[in-house]
């Protein structure tokens, strides 16, 4: 089996998530801990952002290189995303959040459904998952570190375990797995401006080594995502394509 869209699968996992059950002993300077600082990342104020992540995965020796790029306007509601693999099965594909209508393009082809608050909150989630997983067991403050000219804190998360394969597998596969013998090794740092709280980079790691009767997976995933230009202006403008987009039932 090969893990499909590892980029979208690790921000799935892995980008500023909910509250840590607890935290690290470890306090910032200014006497925060990780949990206090994550807190306060996620109620910053926001209205615009850009978002870059690289993510290369290497599953059963096949090395895929993902990338994606975002552009967030959060308060007018409007988004525009574009994702390239280096596989040609997942190739290339763009969205756009616009009006009342997200729209997709793919190979020249437009859809679009119309817009929904659930689907903004979707969207907006597989860029940022804010909210995506809840229980952490832990986050910890590590240490103050310079991030493209910024100083932030930089925090290790570590996540539930079950959590974090359903949010792989999903929640209800009908068997049960030793998630800590699945997941060998696993890695999530992000890095917080101390000025305004804004998250500036995360990194994550993960070795996964599944050997199932119905199932084998092994290999790793790399991600490296930056966030920037908060709060600057955008100008999301639609492709001449769009116009001509079919309409797809949600």
């Amino acid at each position: 089996m090969r893990v499909r869209n590892c980029g979208i699968l690790l921000l799935c996992i892995a980008v500023l998530l909910g509250t840590a059950a607890c935290s690290g002993n470890k306090v910032a300077p200014n006497g925060m801990t990780g949990a206090d600082i994550l807190e306060m990342s996620q109620t910053a104020s926001v209205n615009t952002y850009q978002c870059d992540d690289i993510t290369i995965s290497n599953f059963m020796g096949e090395i895929t290189t993902e990338s994606t790029h975002a552009v967030v306007d959060v308060t007018n509601e409007e988004l525009y995303m574009l994702f390239t693999s280096s596989d040609p099965e997942y190739g290339t594909f763009s969205m756009y959040i616009k009006g009342d209508w997200a729209y997709m393009e793919t190979e020249g082809d437009w859809y679009k459904i119309y817009l929904t608050d659930e689907i903004w909150e979707q969207e907006l989630n597989t860029i940022t998952q804010w909210d995506l997983l809840q229980d952490f067991i832990e986050v910890k403050y590590v240490s103050n570190e310079i991030v493209n000219g910024v100083e932030c804190y930089k925090l290790e998360i570590q996540p539930d375990l079950q959590a974090l394969f359903n949010a792989i597998m999903g929640e209800d596969t009908g068997f049960e797995i030793d998630f800590e013998e699945v997941i060998k090794d696993f890695s999530l740092f992000t890095w917080v401006s101390t000025d305004n709280f804004y998250q500036m980079k995360q990194t994550t790691y993960m070795t996964i080594d599944m050997d199932l009767s119905f199932m084998q997976m092994s290999g790793d995933i790399n991600s490296t995502m930056d966030f920037t230009h908060y709060n600057e202006p955008v100008d999301i403008q639609l492709p001449a394509g769009a116009k001509n987009a079919e309409v797809v039932e949600y």
